[in-house]
């Protein structure tokens, strides 16, 4: 079982969920990486699907301390019910996830499970979330805050 997580979207340092605030102290920021998914806009967060088209999402990766401890509390703030995937709103997958340096390792990451709907792949960068996730990923300073796309505090934000 691999030992570390990937994050994309709203469980990112800076969205500063709450649900998160459980786990930060066993985690350790190793970097940012890319899996291979696609993303979708969901409105109030992005949601990764699998895809082998060359897609790829941008997050961060980090090494759980007590592992099977924080994806217990991961797994009730996305969704999935290990007992039940098919029910979950969210998978959890190990996946390989590609380091800035090139470096790939095994990590856990969330996928959605749920029908995508109308919602539109992001593809080029034009709504502000997808913005904020670029430049998070990048690890550029960016203009544009956490609270641009989902408005008010960022402490505010709901958990799934």
């Amino acid at each position: 079982m691999s030992e570390r997580v990937f994050f994309y979207g709203t469980l990112m340092t800076p969205f500063n969920r709450l649900g998160r605030h459980r786990v930060n102290s066993r985690l350790s920021f190793v970097g940012h990486g890319t899996i291979a998914a696609a993303l979708f806009d969901l409105g109030i967060y992005p949601a990764a699907v699998p895809t082998n088209d060359g897609g790829t999402v941008a997050g961060e990766v980090y090494d759980m301390e007590d592992a099977p401890d924080v994806l217990a509390v991961l797994d009730e703030i996305e969704g999935y019910r290990p007992s039940e995937p098919e029910c979950s709103l969210y998978t959890r997958v190990e996946v390989n996830i590609t380091l800035e340096d090139g470096s790939r390792c095994p990590a856990w990451a969330y996928f959605y499970n749920a029908p995508l709907g109308r919602a539109q792949r992001i593809a080029v960068c034009a709504s502000a979330s997808c913005q904020r996730l670029t430049c998070l990923a990048a690890s550029r300073n960016c203009p544009i805050t956490p609270t641009t796309r989902f408005g008010g505090s960022t402490n505010s934000m709901p958990d799934r």
